[in-house]
């Protein structure tokens, strides 16, 4: 095994103790800082790429977008340094505990779990959003669960600030491929929503145990990533509870317009479901789902009232001790009370409508528990003669749960990109704009992501016209565009050099210089490509009248230049 040379060596203040990890940037080691007798964690750029300029600017981007982040779930950044040796390291603090692709990996997370660790997850990345900054690069092994089980968010070596330029090399696409969205593989321009994206895979990752987009190679999970659903067989239906899989399908919309537009909005759903764990399921206790802010304390229990039966539930529980073991009997027995009015009350008056009855089961049950609330609320109900007038039932949809219009929202899967458009020209290498969106790409280049329609083709090459054209996409098949490119055309410029001498002009041999290149010399006549030009001309022993001239030469057309020199005295 090759040994590490940094290993026992004291850098600026820090004693470096052993290599913690690696990645395709950095290495990351633990580290005693010396002044402050702490335990820090060290991030160095990867020795082979010390000379590549590029990642250097792309590591150094990390320690900027990270250390402008204050958050709890954010890993903090103590320092940026370069070494004498030219070596550039970010000071980081040192968290003990997990990644999250290592808890992963030792088994399924609990729903309830899962939750817990998006919400804060989501939480650390809608501060970096709210500073204009994207993470890009959203996974489990840039997740650290911490011993006490919280979240910290670090390598921020892709993070783009705002609309500055993305440190990239063109015609790639950066991230993970497993964890990008449809945009980042397609090369586009990737907001906050391509994280949103990044954490809706992990969600599905941490319930089932395997990605919502897979392959037999990266290339075919990039192609499924933009163009199939996420995987949908019976094991992730017994594994995903409904209710989160509403929302995890929302965050994996291809459409972005469609996706949530912001972390907010998506752990807003999420607390609908942040519920306290079961109870031991020979207790036969109710589960009450309640957002956060009215979940009970820990050692307390939500039961039902006679009131908030018999008014629909608008009365907030009780919290009972407990310690108070047979108050857990109470529903039981507030419900058999309304049950047994109702069948009086039916039985005496005939002709009088009775009303569908229900146990309430929080303010905002989920629709995705209808399993595991079914038995109650069959207990509880009687059957009506004769369903709801209109005006009830549109009361009773104006008090639908909220989990229930989630769920409708994003019942129907997400639309599926079935068309391909391959793009070459002749020569190659010209820039791609698809609707006058630049891409990253030169010819030729295939774009696997493309929804059925029309799109306007724009190709630019140095010295060529530009070429435009029309592509239609249809479903199921690949559109090819193969577009000759034509030679701007050039045009001629011609210099000469004359001497004025007694009232006279003779022609003389003079050096020329185009754009501050030597260029042969007078007289000269040239081909160029159309455009703006700097000429000057010298003379030895001679002064020029006018040193240097401005040109524009046009395609097709003739222009000249005439130097004048006079002798120096």
């Amino acid at each position: 095994m090759v040994s590490d040379p940094r290993i026992g060596k004291t850098i600026s203040h820090y004693k470096i103790v052993s290599r913690l990890g690696g990645g395709g940037m950095g290495v990351v080691y633990m580290a005693e800082d010396i002044r402050l007798k702490r335990t820090v964690a060290l991030k160095f750029l990867a020795l082979n790429l010390l000379t590549d300029e590029q990642t250097r600017a792309r590591f150094m981007q990390e320690a900027r977008a990270a250390s402008t982040l204050d958050h709890p779930r954010i890993g903090t950044i103590y320092e940026v340094e370069e070494t004498d040796d030219g070596d550039q390291f970010i000071a980081m603090a040192y968290y003990r505990g997990d990644t999250l692709k290592q808890k992963i990996e030792k088994g399924l997370l609990p729903a309830d779990q899962a939750i817990k660790y998006v919400l804060q997850i989501a939480d650390g990345l809608a501060a970096a959003h709210e500073r204009g900054i994207v993470h890009r690069d959203v996974k489990p092994a840039n997740i650290i669960i911490t011993e006490e089980g919280f979240v910290k968010i670090v390598d921020f070596g892709l993070a783009r600030f705002g609309d500055t330029t993305r440190i990239t090399k063109a015609g790639t696409s950066m991230g993970t491929p497993a964890y990008m969205s449809p945009e980042q593989v397609r090369g586009l321009q990737a907001d906050h929503r391509s994280d949103i994206w990044s954490v809706g895979v992990i969600l599905f990752e941490m319930l089932t145990g395997w990605l919502p987009f897979k392959g037999k190679d990266e290339m075919s999970m990039l192609y499924n990533i933009v163009n199939s659903p996420p995987d949908d067989s019976e094991n992730v239906a017994a594994r995903i509870p409904a209710y989160l899989r509403a929302v995890i399908d929302k965050a994996l919309s291809k459409n972005v317009e469609q996706r949530y537009q912001s972390l907010p909005d998506l752990t807003s759903d999420l607390s609908e479901f942040d519920t306290k764990p079961t109870a031991d399921p020979d207790e036969a206790e109710t589960v009450i789902l309640r957002p956060p802010e009215l979940q009970p304390e820990q050692g307390e229990r939500r039961i039902l009232t006679n009131e908030m039966v018999a008014g629909g539930g608008s009365h907030e529980p009780r919290v009972a001790s407990g310690k108070s073991k047979w108050l857990r009997f109470m529903p039981i027995v507030a419900i058999l009370v309304v049950g047994l009015v109702l069948v009086l009350n039916y039985a005496g008056s005939p002709e009088k409508e009775v009303r569908r009855t229900q146990a309430i089961v929080g303010a905002d049950s989920a629709a995705g528990r209808a399993d595991s609330v079914q038995p109650l609320l069959q207990t509880a109900a009687l059957e009506m003669p004769s369903p709801p007038d209109a005006s009830v039932r549109k009361e009773e949809s104006k008090k639908q749960p909220a989990a229930q219009t989630i769920k409708a929202a994003v019942k129907q899967k997400p639309e599926v990109v079935v068309g391909s458009l391959a793009i070459d020209s002749e020569p190659a290498g010209a820039q791609i704009a698809i609707n006058d969106d630049v891409t990253e790409y030169m010819t030729p280049h295939a774009f696997p992501g493309l929804r059925s329609g029309s799109y306007r083709i724009k190709l630019t090459l140095d010295g060529y016209v530009d070429r435009l054209a029309d592509a239609t996409v249809r479903a199921g098949e690949q559109t090819k565009l193969n577009l000759g490119l034509k030679a701007k055309e050039k045009g001629n410029l011609t210099v000469l050099a004359l001497v004025v001498q007694n009232e006279s002009e003779i022609t003389a041999v003079a050096n020329i210089y185009v754009n501050g290149q030597p260029s042969g010399q007078t007289p000269g006549s040239f081909s160029l490509d159309e455009g703006g030009y700097t000429v000057e001309a010298k003379l030895f022993e001679h002064t020029a009248l006018k040193p240097t001239q401005e040109i524009q030469v046009r395609g097709g057309e003739q222009a000249t230049i005439i130097f004048k020199f006079v002798k120096k005295e």
